[in-house]
């Protein structure tokens, strides 16, 4: 039984961490082809299939370190969009647009799925017995978006918040970072590991509990 609650854990763990993963890439794919650049779809990656987005590293190999060393959530990566931005009309403004439809979708996926929490209790009696496994995907996904989603606006190399600083600092600046792109990332990554990030996920996950008003057992 406890084999079975632990698999069912892994599945909904996972679950968050692909829908983490693959909306905020696919919400930057389809961002860049509004501004103009087809690109990501000839790519296929404005879709929320998540094949074309998985990256064998960062999607398959790291979630199963997470899972091994017992980590309470998954990180890694998918396939990053890369856009063209020859085609863009205004290339400041839309390059802007396109690294934050990632952020605002996942903030989006959060606010549903803390929303959906407080609807399926109630529905319990349609849903039967796929309510509970149904909340705690729910839960899992908020869960995911949440840690995934602060890690991805601070500025280390390859996430969102990297993109912004290199896209705001002017050129000098932008590439003294770049060539300090790697002893940026080991210490970004000992920071992790040490827990230094920890109490903001804490922070984080209580105040998506007290907005929505669900259990914070859920998390744990």
């Amino acid at each position: 039984m406890n084999q079975s609650l632990d698999l069912g854990r892994i599945a909904t763990t996972f679950f968050g961490f692909l829908v983490a993963l693959v909306m905020r890439e696919a919400a930057r794919a389809h961002m860049a082809r509004f501004l103009g650049d087809n690109s990501p779809e000839m790519r296929e990656r404005a879709t929320i299939n998540p094949i074309p987005h998985i990256d064998i590293m960062g999607t398959i190999l790291f979630p199963l370190i997470g899972f091994t060393t017992g980590l309470p959530f998954l990180i890694g990566w998918a396939k990053p969009v890369n856009v063209d931005m020859r085609y863009f009309k205004n290339i400041k403004r839309d390059f802007l647009l396109v690294t934050l439809a990632g952020p605002v979708v996942g903030l989006l996926i959060i606010i549903l799925c803390g929303l959906l929490l407080n609807v399926v209790p109630y529905s319990s009696d349609l849903l039967g017995k796929v309510s509970e496994p149904i909340t705690q995907l729910l839960f899992a996904t908020a869960f995911q978006n949440i840690v995934l989603g602060i890690l991805n606006i601070m500025p280390f190399p390859g996430s969102d918040g990297w993109r912004l600083v290199l896209h705001v600092a002017n050129y000098n600046v932008a590439r003294k970072l770049q060539e300090m792109a790697t002893p940026i990332s080991i210490v970004f990554l000992a920071m992790f590991i040490f827990g230094v990030f920890s109490p903001l996920f804490s922070f984080a996950i209580r105040l998506f509990v007290w907005i929505f008003g669900v259990s914070p057992m859920r998390f744990g």
